[in-house]
């Protein structure tokens, strides 16, 4: 009871809800006023005068033994004639007028639980307990009343119900249903991997076929360094069929000079072994206008000429 008020009371959720479980008005009394409720009071003066003080020299060495003493007692007091000027006992007067008024016991019987309030996260879901249970997502940031009880956690807002989950002992895990998720949120978790399979072979076999998957592909012919012969760089199309590329020479050089030795060029991959000096023994003379990428990581180069210097400047000029 919050406020035993005699004209206004209010009660507390779980007692009003027990009221409310089996019909029927609570009217509490205040405390220290007897007055609030006579019958009551003399009834507690009768039961001890009739039934507990004929038994006070009695020793019992069981409940059972007790309770059994105390319905016979409880049994001859409710047959006890009234006192004059009243007619018949109490047995009497509630098979007259008060059996036909009760009314049967509700089907279930009342659940003792625990009322608690907690706020909404933004993920749509309440703390209870160390276990996060799901909410429509339309009250994030609202302030909701929490049933605990030992096998269900409900939730309402306002009054109204608006989740009920199955009590979890799991600490720090979440309890989630999936229409209480946004729309968005329901859209993905419902792309999963079979179904995003399935989508796509109902849109043809070529889907989610790989790239350059063909004989005498790239990723059939060149993907592993174990199929190259040796470990120093060279060009791609030595291994993979490409075309050679044609030799560029410079203008003012005839078409069968030589080209001078170039510096050699820098290995990326660490499949490649760091040339020291010179030029490499497996690159061909004259150097192609690219070099191997795909293998070595090797900066393209050029090999036209630079047109011929007539005579170096003098610096100090």
């Amino acid at each position: 009871m919050t406020d035993a008020n005699y004209w206004d009371p209010v009660l507390n959720r779980s007692y009003h809800a027990l009221g409310r479980h089996h019909n029927v008005a609570i009217v509490p009394a205040r405390v220290r006023k007897p007055r609030d409720k006579p019958s009551a009071e003399n009834a507690v003066r009768l039961v001890e005068m009739w039934v507990l003080a004929p038994l006070r020299h009695r020793q019992f060495f069981s409940l059972a033994e007790a309770n059994a003493a105390l319905a016979e007692k409880i049994e001859e007091w409710n047959n006890r004639p009234f006192a004059p000027p009243r007619e018949g006992s109490r047995r009497s007067l509630f098979e007259a007028i008060e059996r036909d008024k009760l009314k049967p016991l509700p089907a279930a019987p009342f659940v003792v639980g625990q009322w608690l309030v907690a706020r909404v996260n933004i993920d749509y879901h309440v703390a209870v307990d160390g276990h996060f249970y799901s909410v429509p997502y339309r009250l994030v940031h609202r302030r909701l009343d929490v049933f605990l009880t030992a096998t269900a956690v409900e939730i309402f807002h306002q009054g109204e119900r608006v989740a009920s989950h199955p009590r979890s002992a799991a600490k720090a895990h979440h309890t989630t249903t999936s229409e209480h998720m946004p729309p968005a949120h329901q859209a993905m978790a419902k792309r999963t991997p079979d179904k995003l399979r399935t989508e796509a072979a109902a849109l043809g076999l070529a889907i989610g076929t790989p790239a350059f998957a063909g004989a005498g592909s790239m990723p059939t012919v060149c993907s592993t360094r174990a199929s190259i012969p040796s470990k120093r760089c060279a060009p791609v199309s030595a291994y993979c069929d490409w075309p050679a590329p044609t030799v560029r020479n410079g203008s003012n050089s005839p078409a069968n000079a030589r080209s001078p030795p170039a510096s050699p060029p820098r290995a990326m991959s660490s499949g490649c072994s760091r040339p020291t000096g010179g030029t490499l023994s497996s690159m061909p003379t004259p150097r192609t206008g690219w070099a191997s990428t795909a293998i070595c990581g090797v900066r393209p180069t050029t090999t036209e000429l630079a047109a011929p210097i007539d005579g170096i400047p003098n610096r100090r000029e």
